[in-house]
């Protein structure tokens, strides 16, 4: 008789669990996403650390989508298009000029833009290296190019990497803890 009680307590337990699991599960992602941005905040510090304004630091956001089956997935995501190719690296190309400027000052860098410089001046070079001219009353603020090479950093990788045993660990304790509630309701 003990052990027919014993499989009723049991069936019971896991009806609830199975119940309450989708939203124990939705919390858990929740955190391990926001856990997983914090590493990609500090991975992209760490690897590019390229401004000091930290705009692509500080654009990882956690999230946490329903698909249409009932299906959850958990991540953090920048919506800054530079995001992925630092991880992967590759070639950019102008979209909207002839070249791209990459400020090469500390005023061009705060402006961003050439179009947001106060009256710049430009000087046309050809075939002669700009750094053989001797020119003290002007200073370069910005190199046009055609195209830039990124090198890939893997810093979304090195991320994923180290935030791996807290998300475990986050999970874990949510699908533990469920089940320990569980029988401790029905006991």
């Amino acid at each position: 008789m003990s052990q027919v009680r014993g499989a009723m307590l049991l069936m019971k337990i896991f009806k609830r669990v199975q119940r309450e699991l989708p939203v124990v599960f939705e919390e858990q992602a929740l955190e391990a996403a926001e856990v997983c941005a914090i590493y990609l905040d500090k991975s992209t510090r760490r690897y590019l650390n390229k401004r000091s304004t930290g705009t692509l630091a500080n654009s990882w956001q956690a999230t946490l989508i329903r698909d249409g089956d009932g299906d959850y997935t958990a991540g953090a995501f920048s919506d800054l298009p530079y995001a992925a190719i630092h991880e992967t690296g590759g070639r950019i190309f102008p979209k909207q000029a002839k070249n791209l400027a990459i400020p090469i000052t500390n005023k061009a860098r705060s402006i961003g833009s050439p179009r947001n410089f106060p009256n710049l001046q430009y000087v046309s070079y050809s075939g002669i290296s700009p750094r053989l001219i001797e020119m003290p009353f002007f200073t370069a603020q910005y190199v046009l190019r055609q195209w830039v090479d990124i090198p890939a950093t893997g810093y979304i990788s090195k991320a994923a990497e180290a935030a791996s045993d807290d998300v475990a660990q986050i999970i874990g304790r949510g699908a533990a803890g469920l089940i320990a509630q569980a029988g401790s309701r029905e006991v």
